[in-house]
């Protein structure tokens, strides 16, 4: 499997950088690598591709309301849904407007939880709240980690790597002379090899089906931008 120590000496190779004195030290090029990890994210979200699901473990307590679940998903980039450990159904998502609308964080009843909202890194239920200590899991879009190391490994069994060596490429040989129509030829062309690499060349995506049909009126992102 591919570490970024790998994709970095294939990036230079295609720049020609390959030499006694590198143009681009090690640092850069893995800045821009970590540009295309927030792209690759938001394009698996954007078009619900289930390579990128990932699910979290929350331990509610009794009569607790408000759960900060980031140490359980630390790579969280937006919720795809809810259901109790113990349970098929799946609590509904609401929005903030409903949630002003029941009283904030005001509890009406003890309870099976059945609605919540997401904000930042933080689950509200509302409504019935929990009467007992219980789980509920947390499925959820994930963001690869940032690179901080040459010897990390690339995510999702390099099924992108060739894609991320593309993208990282195109942009340092524009990086003297920015573009914005040519980046953005860059990231169309990538996203489409970003699918294609997913569901093959001749087939759409499959979309994954919605948890509560009619009722995901918003996302909470948590991806980092920078």
């Amino acid at each position: 499997m591919s570490t970024v120590s790998d994709i970095i000496t294939a990036i230079r190779y295609d720049l020609k950088d390959d030499g006694t004195v590198n143009k681009f030290t090690d640092a850069k090029i893995m800045h821009y690598m970590n540009r295309f990890r927030i792209f690759l994210a938001a394009t698996l979200f954007r078009e619900q591709v289930a390579i990128s699901l990932k699910k979290a473990d929350i331990v509610m307590g009794s009569n607790t309301q408000t759960y900060a679940f980031l140490g359980s998903a630390t790579d969280f980039y937006a919720e795809y849904g809810i259901h109790h450990a113990t349970k098929s159904t799946p609590l509904r998502k609401c929005g903030l407007d409903e949630y002003i609308a029941n009283g904030y964080s005001t509890a009406t009843a003890l309870g099976t939880a059945n609605n919540y909202m997401i904000l930042g890194t933080t689950l509200y239920l509302f409504g019935d709240i929990p009467n007992a200590a219980g789980t509920a899991y947390l499925w959820y879009y994930s963001i690869p980690t940032a690179f901080s190391t040459t010897t990390a490994t690339m995510p999702y069994n390099g099924m992108f790597d060739e894609v991320w060596r593309q993208f990282v490429t195109l942009l340092l040989l524009n990086r003297d002379e920015y573009a914005t129509d040519f980046e953005s030829s860059i990231m169309k062309q990538c996203e489409t090899d970003v699918l294609r690499a997913v569901v093959g060349w001749s087939v759409q995506p499959k979309m994954i089906p919605m948890m509560n049909p009619g009722s995901r009126r918003e996302f909470t992102i948590g991806g980092e931008y920078t």
